[in-house]
């Protein structure tokens, strides 16, 4: 997800690649540390993951959709207040 902001704020590479391995160590060693501490009980956290799979999934749906949702009602508004519809 970071390569989104990082394009539209024109980062550098050095400072992207920085960046990026700050994010992905902590949850690289978090899954490790999680997969070590499981061990053989894994399929018991997979159940729990599987009762609230939907709940997940409409969670991140609704978070993806809201930026769009606002977009497009203040693009409706602001040509609702223009008189050449722009």
């Amino acid at each position: 997800m970071i390569s989104y902001p990082a394009g539209v704020t024109r980062m550098g590479f050095k400072r992207y690649l920085l960046f990026s391995l700050l994010g992905i160590l902590p949850f690289t060693w978090a899954l490790i540390v999680a997969g070590l501490k499981l061990g053989q009980n894994w399929e018991t956290v997979h159940g729990w993951f599987q009762e609230f799979k939907l709940v997940l999934a409409a969670a991140a749906a609704l978070f993806l959709l809201l930026p769009v949702i606002r977009h497009l009602r203040r693009r409706a508004a602001a040509s609702h207040r223009s008189p050449t519809g722009r």
